[in-house]
């Protein structure tokens, strides 16, 4: 069913400095071609100058290289706004209340600032937070919580999974019923861990992105898949399957300065309705992406990397408490210093990532055992365990 607010929406975007060159020739917005990153990195590169704006902006930073990141500018009123507006449903649906004391492990460094917009949250729900951050020593975590008594916890799930392995080992324990996760998939095995170590009854998760902000929640213990979106965000699955599930495109009304209009997120799902109430039910990432540390990459950041191979493989996996990535290259090497080339690869990958990675694998030759699925028979370019 289209959304009579697209039309309306699509022409403040066809004037927007940032976009008028990529939709201005095209009337009707369903004859627009869609966006995704790379689209959008080229656009901002062409038509964004920060020192030309009148006003200042909400600079976020999405995927990418230290070097050439994406990022991407947002008005401050109406950043703000989405944040009231979420902050509104959030305390509605008793995730955060006037009584929560929240205990607050995300991250906040260049200009990654997920543990800031959580606090935002939080403070506009009246509920207290304890600025943890995800770089606190877990000694220092672990006495904030005995001293203060949070009852809700937040986190990436890596980030949590080693505190509680860290607890564990020292054979300690806490009382906080909630939790909330967002930025990486949980691993269901996590999820006992949590239990045990932290008390964990319930869970809920944010689901967001960069360029378009965090704009649904889920009830996790309840419906792990289904989420809740705020009044503001038109959400398309793109050339559904038989089963309804297609590529989620993700339409912002509150953006108008800079406007996000139809931008492929690269997540699949569909729009289900339970008990007369609508829920986007997300499936899982496009095949061609993965998402790690909190970020979403493309096959073809990797361009690069796959240059001079004839076939690859991606395998994601949880590996004591983080993420482990190997990159399996497909390649004759009989004439070239296996060492050497394998080095060159990672140095690729570090610059793509924009940092050194741990648990960052690179095997190389002709001789690698693929994974395949054994119902299927198929062997995917990515193979995430981690779902």
């Amino acid at each position: 069913m289209i959304d009579p607010r697209l039309n309306q929406y699509y022409q403040i975007v066809r004037q927007s400095e940032l976009f008028r060159s990529y939709y201005l020739e095209l009337e009707d917005y369903q004859n627009a071609p869609l966006i995704g990153k790379k689209e959008l990195i080229k656009l901002l590169n062409d038509n964004f100058d920060l020192h030309s704006q009148k006003q200042g902006v909400y600079l976020v930073r999405s995927g990418g290289s230290t070097q050439k990141p994406l990022v991407f500018p947002v008005d401050i009123a109406e950043n703000l706004e989405q944040r009231a507006a979420l902050a509104a449903a959030l305390k509605q649906a008793k995730i955060f209340t006037p009584k929560t004391i929240a205990l607050n492990m995300f991250g906040y460094m260049d200009m990654y600032r997920t543990a800031a917009i959580m606090d935002d949250l939080l403070e506009r729900c009246y509920a207290t937070t304890l600025v943890a951050s995800a770089g606190l020593p877990y000694e220092d975590a672990y006495q904030m919580a005995l001293n203060f008594k949070p009852d809700l916890l937040l986190g990436t799930p890596s980030k949590l999974f080693l505190f509680a392995q860290y607890l564990k080992k020292k054979q300690l324990h806490l009382s906080i019923t909630n939790l909330l996760f967002g930025g990486e998939f949980l691993p269901p095995s996590h999820i006992e861990l949590f239990r045990d170590v932290f008390g964990t009854r319930q869970i809920y998760s944010l689901y967001g992105a960069a360029e378009t902000g965090i704009w649904a929640w889920c009830d996790y213990s309840r419906s792990p898949s289904l989420f809740s979106v705020i009044d503001g965000l038109v959400v398309e699955p793109s050339s559904p399957d038989a089963d309804g599930y297609g590529s989620l495109l993700v339409s912002n009304l509150f953006r108008k300065r800079f406007p996000v209009f139809r931008y492929n997120t690269g997540d699949i799902g569909k729009w289900v309705e339970v008990g007369g109430q609508l829920y986007l039910e997300l499936k899982g990432r496009s095949p061609n992406s993965f998402m790690f540390n909190e970020c979403n990459y493309e096959l073809d950041d990797f361009n690069a990397v796959f240059a001079d191979v004839e076939r690859f493989q991606l395998q994601i996996v949880p590996h004591e408490g983080h993420t482990a990535i190997t990159f399996m290259l497909m390649t004759d090497l009989s004439n070239v210093d296996k060492g050497v080339y394998v080095e060159q690869k990672l140095q690729q990958l570090y610059g793509v990532f924009g940092y050194k990675v741990k648990n960052l694998e690179v095997l190389a030759g002709n001789d690698l055992k693929l994974y395949t699925n054994a119902i299927t028979g198929k062997t995917p370019v990515i193979v995430d365990h981690r779902i």
